[in-house]
């Protein structure tokens, strides 16, 4: 069981900006002071910044120099307990992710999106 005070440090990581922000406003606006959210469009400077801190990651599956599972996969060898969602516009992508992919415990996400199903799968990866 969490803490009930405890302050949730969340990435988001799109190489599009309109996404990023669209996630972050979504997800201020329904835990306002339960997180803190860092938002990046470039995935390489998202991966230099991970650290022990970073509870959750919210990432593309498509973007330049890495993609999504590549990412969660850089997140995990520093901190190998994050929780992630993998999102895409391209469901064959997301298909073939779950079908192939060796990171069963990653949670898929299709855009576009209801905030009210990022919200869904946030809370359920903070009770997990």
């Amino acid at each position: 069981m969490e803490p009930k005070n405890r302050v949730w440090n969340i990435f988001v990581v799109d190489d599009g900006s309109s996404i990023v922000r669209a996630v972050c406003r979504a997800l201020k606006r329904h835990f306002s002071a339960s997180v803190t959210v860092s938002a990046f469009t470039d995935p390489v400077m998202a991966l230099a910044k991970i650290d022990a801190s970073v509870d959750i990651l919210i990432t593309d599956h498509d973007m330049p120099n890495i993609k999504g599972p590549e990412l969660i996969a850089g997140a995990r060898k520093k901190r190998p307990e994050i929780r992630a969602i993998l999102m895409s516009g391209d469901e064959t992508s997301l298909r073939q992710f779950r079908h192939f992919g060796n990171m069963p415990d990653v949670v898929t996400m299709e855009k576009p999106y209801e905030d009210e199903h990022l919200i869904d799968l946030v809370t359920s990866l903070m009770h997990t």
